[in-house]
């Protein structure tokens, strides 16, 4: 993990100390709290570039919100198909093939 002031150096100046904070009083982006500050994985660096790029195309709040929520959801489902097809992938050749007849080519149900 990596401390703000790694973090910011990493980061190369965009954003700033004061925008990361706003970043993160917002809860766009949510790293660990420490006895010594905040800590930073590497998600939370990738999270920081794209929240600064969105950021600096919107200027607006409420419209940073909506978009990061949708963009959340769009990586949850991802992540839950990603499991479901693991799952599939883990099942006896028959039930793979019922499935894929199923689903069919267009993956309609």
């Amino acid at each position: 993990m990596l401390t703000l002031e790694e973090t910011l150096k990493m980061l190369a100046g965009a954003p700033d100390r004061r925008t990361l904070e706003i970043y993160i009083a917002h809860a766009w982006v949510r790293p660990v709290r420490q006895e010594r500050g905040w800590a930073f994985e590497e998600i939370d660096i990738a999270r920081i570039r794209l929240v600064h790029h969105l950021h600096e195309m919107m200027q607006s709040d409420d419209a940073m919100d909506v978009a990061l929520h949708l963009l959340d959801q769009v990586y949850g489902l991802h992540e839950q198909l990603r499991r479901l097809s693991q799952a599939i992938g883990r099942q006896p050749e028959q039930v793979r093939r019922e499935i894929i007849a199923l689903i069919g080519k267009d993956g309609d149900l």
